[in-house]
């Protein structure tokens, strides 16, 4: 049971280091597809940034576009968001078009921390340790434990069922199906 939980919460984790490096991969790939490049002449595409957001909202804070040359606020998306957190890390910039008017803009979009940096993964590779160490043990007493019931323990033995597990107890079942057939040739 603890080795298939051990290999359950890699398996888990191994889907959650993907999962966020997709998204992340296609995030910036569905921007650069939808929305690079069209915020020309002072025209931002609401429509765009706005569905680009609403499809990767696990991992967006908020997109913003600011004028590059004195960072005014120049379209936000969530409408709510705080101006305190407009600047805060980590988000990604993207030089933006200079518009006639000669003001470069930008677009910033703030990662959600939480969900691409989740503490999740590592939680759950730590668990699969434990498990697969709590496995390593258990199964090391029981392979002692057929071994004295069986009358055969000894210091080596113990040593490899800790190290070796599973392969010294396949050994050792070798080892004593050979001794019983040696035994059955001298009857």
């Amino acid at each position: 049971m603890f080795l298939v939980l051990s290999l359950a919460f890699v398996m888990y984790n191994r889907f959650l280091e993907n999962r966020n490096s997709s998204d992340f991969d296609n995030m910036l790939h569905d921007y650069h597809g939808r929305v690079e490049g069209k915020i020309t002449n002072g025209v931002i595409p609401t429509a765009e940034i706005q569905s680009f957001y609403k499809e990767h909202k696990r991992i967006l804070r908020f997109v913003y576009v600011p004028k590059t040359k004195d960072l005014t606020n120049e379209y936000v998306y969530p409408e709510d968001t705080e101006a305190s957190g407009l600047d805060m890390q980590p988000y990604i910039s993207f030089p933006g078009l200079m518009d006639l008017t000669g003001a470069q803009r930008e677009v910033r979009i703030a990662l959600n921390r939480e969900a691409l940096f989740s503490p999740l993964p590592r939680v759950s590779l730590a668990a699969a340790m434990v498990s697969l160490s709590v496995y390593w043990i258990l199964y090391a007493l029981w392979s002692i434990l057929n071994a004295h019931r069986m009358g055969r323990l000894n210091v080596l033995w113990v040593v490899l069922f800790f190290s070796l597990n599973i392969v010294a107890y396949l050994l050792f079942i070798l080892i004593d199906k050979i001794r019983m057939v040696r035994l059955k040739e001298v009857i």
